[in-house]
């Protein structure tokens, strides 16, 4: 009886045991709480993407189409627009804990493709300028008089000097004697901000004197207006937000 009494016991032991281990496997492994307003943002971020490569696919198709390849307008539009849309938009917004391309991408990694998609448009910018002012001396005319040239030479300028800052802001070891790291990352941060604003709204102040306005329905036409509006809403929130610590941080 003594012996079946042990056993008993060292069975119960062996189940509490088990039912113990069980308990804490499934509480190491238990499901994070998404709040009801992260869902939101990340179909929101999901909507983002969509609108992004619908508006860059219908401006370069109606660039292609309604334009001969051997006209250097057509080259100056689609070097100048994909460095803003998609290009600069998705650098922008990497940041973003929201942002579902680069929720599980290390921080260090966000940095380099910022970086790099950052530099591509600079570059792509600066061909699309080059291509429409030797465009302009063979034709005889006047640089930069119109409302869209003027945006989109000040975004150009304002894209070099971010990412010139941008470097500065990377290499803090270098420059911290210079000019304080968290300064340096904020004159960064509202250049960009200023440079994708002015850009974008290039493109759209050249949407009516454009054939893109004649080779588009009229309902086409005025959502790529809204859909340009969300995209730079979008991939700046995140921007303002770090805006607002970096302000914050040297306030105080």
């Amino acid at each position: 009886m003594a012996s079946v009494r042990s056993e008993a016991k060292t069975l119960s032991s062996s189940h509490t045991i088990i039912a113990s281990s069980s308990t804490s496997h499934a509480t190491s492994f238990s499901i994070p709480v998404v709040s009801t307003i992260q869902r939101l943002l990340w179909i929101g971020n999901l909507l983002y993407y969509q609108l992004l490569a619908i508006l860059t696919a219908v401006m370069l198709w109606v660039f292609f189409v309604n334009t001969d390849l051997n006209r250097p307008i057509l080259w100056h539009m689609v070097f100048s627009t994909i460095s803003y849309i998609p290009l600069m938009a998705v650098a922008i917004i990497a940041f973003s804990q929201d942002n579902l391309p680069t929720l599980y991408i290390s921080r260090v990694r966000i940095y380099v493709i910022h970086g790099v998609l950052l530099t591509i448009s600079c570059l792509g910018v600066t061909i699309g300028i080059a291509v429409k002012i030797n465009d302009n001396i063979k034709n005889g005319s006047k640089h930069f008089q119109s409302n869209h040239a003027i945006l989109g030479l000040t975004s150009w300028l304002l894209v070099f000097c971010a990412v010139c800052f941008g470097i500065v802001a990377q290499n803090t070891q270098n420059f911290a004697k210079y000019i304080k790291p968290v300064l340096a990352k904020l004159i960064h941060n509202v250049l960009g901000i200023s440079a994708f604003t002015l850009g974008v709204v290039s493109i759209m102040v050249m949407y009516p004197s454009h054939h893109y306005v004649h080779f588009l329905p009229k309902s086409a036409y005025y959502a790529s207006f809204l859909i340009a509006g969300y995209i730079i809403i979008w991939s700046l929130l995140a921007a303002f937000r770090s805006l607002y610590f970096q302000i914050k941080s040297l306030a105080f």
